[in-house]
């Protein structure tokens, strides 16, 4: 009995190990900048290209879900940045790749 005990406690700790390696593999961080351009498709994303305010010759891209209705909020909230030009904050999930996931926008 003491054995299977500690065996499926050695097995949990590993599980749990495991998980938490890989839980962190995202990053979120806020950029402040202006929005150069707007896109949506066909599927139901959309997408904005990001000028950052620390480095304007530097854009970034992200997207996000608009087929919700928090997410056609967010595609007339960038709409209206872009048309009036106004500083904004974009909140991204870096993924390791070139597009990031916009997780919210709002006015600075």
């Amino acid at each position: 009995m003491k054995i299977k005990q500690k065996i499926l406690l050695f097995l949990s700790m590993f599980v749990l190990m495991v998980g938490t390696a890989f839980a962190g593999s995202y990053r979120e961080y806020a950029e402040t900048g202006f929005i150069k351009l707007v896109t949506t498709t066909d599927e139901g994303f959309c997408g904005l290209l990001f000028t950052s305010s620390l480095s304007p010759y530097t854009q970034q891209s992200g997207d996000w879900r608009c087929d919700t209705p928090g997410g056609k909020n967010m595609l007339d909230f960038a709409t209206t940045a872009l048309i009036q030009e106004r500083r904004i904050i974009v909140v991204f999930r870096d993924n390791g790749e070139k597009g990031q996931q916009v997780l919210a926008i709002s006015l600075q």
